[in-house]
């Protein structure tokens, strides 16, 4: 899997077609070794996601400064999820949390030797020109686009906590781990359950007077 020879693609053209089994993209071409390919791809495998390769997105037909990975996954994720509680526990948690620390730790030494070159470094590889280090793995659904954001430093529990996860109540994501909640939570979702409430609350008085208008006037 030499980084000369991986396909480039544009993720966000691909994602709406990727089907079972998974596909997998990296954001910065070049940056994770052979092992590291194959120690993520056996994380997603050992769940029943399987992906022959890692392919390599275009990074001259998008934003660098506004990527927010920089492995993404497009596979059944209930599916995957559940995936998690079919295999040996502590086995498939350790397998996943690796590859996301190995993607994470690879990310970062590459920005580390990046950042002090400025912006011109930055065109070449889209690393030096971002403030925030993006998530080392997004798993998004292939069919409904709902996202899972896997960051580098999540707490064991986090990762133990995606086998019972139901996605269900979810429409829009992305879902990240609130350490102090102690959950995955989406706050789009949130927020649209919030304004839909507030809206049907300020729709109730009006209905209630239309009715009590008609009543008034069948009355008389």
């Amino acid at each position: 899997m030499d980084a000369a020879e991986e396909p480039a693609v544009d993720a966000a053209e691909e994602i709406a077609g990727a089907a079972r089994p998974a596909r997998v993209w990296v954001s910065v071409a070049g940056l994770l070794t052979d092992d590291d390919q194959r120690l993520v791809l056996s994380a997603l495998a050992a769940r029943g996601a399987t992906a022959a390769t890692i392919e390599t997105l275009d990074s001259r037909r998008n934003d660098a400064a506004t990527l927010t990975w920089v492995v993404l996954a497009a596979l059944p994720l209930q599916a995957f999820l559940s995936g998690l509680g079919e295999t040996l526990a502590d086995d498939a948690h350790e397998r996943l949390a690796a590859a996301v620390k190995r993607v994470a730790d690879r990310y970062e030494a590459r920005r580390g030797r990046r950042g002090g070159q400025g912006d011109a470094a930055a065109g070449d590889s889209g690393l030096a020109a971002v403030p925030r280090s993006p998530a080392p793995l997004v798993l998004i659904d292939s069919d409904s686009r709902l996202e899972i954001v896997i960051e580098a430093d999540l707490p064991a529990e986090a990762i133990g906590s995606l086998v019972a996860l139901d996605l269900s109540p979810f429409t829009i994501g992305p879902l990240h781990y609130d350490r102090a909640a102690g959950r995955w939570r989406s706050e789009l979702d949130e927020a649209a359950r919030r304004y839909q409430a507030l809206h049907v609350q300020a729709q109730v008085p009006a209905d209630c007077l239309a009715v009590v208008g008609v009543h008034d006037a069948d009355d008389r």
